[in-house]
């Protein structure tokens, strides 16, 4: 299937999958005020969002990582061989921020943390905007998603040690490469992370 760039002007047509009743409740809530965006569904599980994604072919995809069954990057996994593959912007939302460099690297729109506040969903929601808008082959679409997914598998098979780590600050999660970290240190019940521009403190232990 060929993709084709998306009208700017016409409105996204938004899927919203997470298996926890008022985390969905919560993401409609805080999307009612974008005149933009037009929700065209929810899927409470991984095999429900399949089912979503393909009837639906929505723009824009809210996707949870941990859910029973079919986990939010399986769900990508498992629309690999479909002739049919719909296109959409991924933004991942999700309680743990263990899974931000897995999120970008295959380059997720966004990767937003709950609980999801207005403010940075909108920033979210812009970056999906600025995407649509651009003249490319694909960026951002599932399809390129699953592209990176294998490249990104292809790798680790190769090798289990990662290139960046994420460190959490506040609400934001910074990616350090791992090359730039020169020594880490015990300070009380923190790590001290000395990177080549910063010092990074985190909860937990060495």
């Amino acid at each position: 299937m060929t993709t084709t760039p998306l009208d700017p002007s016409a409105p996204l047509r938004a899927l919203i999958v997470d298996d926890e009743p008022l985390a969905r409740d919560l993401l409609r809530q805080l999307l009612e005020p974008f005149p933009d965006i037009v929700l065209v569904g929810e899927a409470r599980d991984g095999l429900e969002a399949l089912q979503q994604l393909r009837a639906q072919r929505p723009d824009l995809i809210f996707l949870d990582i941990r859910m029973p069954g079919l986990g939010g990057f399986e769900v990508l996994k498992a629309l690999g061989g479909d002739n049919s593959l719909p296109t959409g912007h991924v933004i991942f939302v999700t309680a743990f921020d263990e899974y931000a460099v897995r999120a970008f690297e295959v380059e997720a729109a966004d990767y937003l943390l709950k609980p999801v506040e207005r403010p940075r969903l909108a920033r979210a929601v812009e970056r999906v905007r600025r995407r649509r808008g651009e003249r490319h082959n694909g960026s951002g679409t599932l399809r390129s998603v699953l592209e990176r997914l294998d490249a990104m598998e292809s790798r680790r098979a190769s090798s289990s040690f990662p290139e960046r780590i994420p460190l959490r600050h506040g609400e934001r999660t910074a990616l350090v490469p791992v090359a730039e970290i020169r020594r880490l240190e015990a300070h009380r019940k923190k790590v001290r992370i000395y990177a080549r521009d910063r010092i990074h403190e985190v909860r937990d232990s060495l």
